[in-house]
């Protein structure tokens, strides 16, 4: 069963809105922020098998393989996650303003594409991010438990950052050989971040 968990900051001005889209998607569990951290870890722990993190304004163009990601993760140990924000010919960085370097690709089943984890650039090797990919959820429970102290879970960006720096620490043992895996074709837009959202490359 697909649970959906929106997190939302939400000013005074708007919660009126917030309150009749609550009426009108029942099904969607809308979590207003009082404290980012604590409820995304809440949210997380109560989780199933799998979590897909995502974010208000990125754009879907086309259908999601859910369940085909869903599949490779479950057949395929050393595949860390699932990128639906990426796929072959994205060669350009939106938060990074900047060309990135595309990992060598293997096909994956009919929808989608695989390669080492380490390789490639940006958005090609920024592993824990969350806008469209998708995890175990034991491993982004891993992930914040590293980042249980420190404050960096408090804010997305720095969460994300602080993410990618304790990722092989929380990959443990299957760090050794990880693969990542893509989509075949392209079905999600993300975000272009601010210049003051911008992150490094890697």
């Amino acid at each position: 069963m697909l649970r959906v968990t929106v997190l939302a900051a939400i000013a005074p001005r708007f919660e009126a809105s917030y309150s009749r889209v609550a009426e009108t998607f029942p099904q969607v569990t809308l979590v207003r922020e009082t404290d980012f951290a604590k409820q995304l870890e809440a949210s997380v722990a109560a989780s199933g098998e799998f979590l897909l993190f995502g974010v208000d304004d990125a754009l879907f163009c086309d259908r999601v393989p859910l369940g085909p990601a869903i599949a490779a993760l479950r057949e395929h140990a050393l595949l860390s996650c699932v990128h639906l924000k990426l796929s072959p010919g994205l060669s350009f960085s939106h938060p990074a303003n900047a060309v990135q370097q595309q990992p060598r690709l293997e096909t994956l089943g009919d929808e989608l594409a695989a390669f080492r984890g380490g390789d490639g650039s940006h958005d090609w090797n920024y592993p824990f991010e969350l806008c469209g990919t998708l995890y175990r959820a034991p491993l982004v429970r891993a992930v914040l438990a590293l980042l249980a102290e420190g404050g960096a879970a408090a804010h997305p960006n720095r969460l994300e950052v602080a993410g990618n720096a304790v990722w092989a620490h929380a990959l443990g043992a299957a760090a050794q050989g990880e693969r990542r895996a893509c989509l075949q074709r392209r079905a999600m837009v993300p975000p272009r971040a601010p210049a003051e959202r911008q992150r490094p490359g890697g």
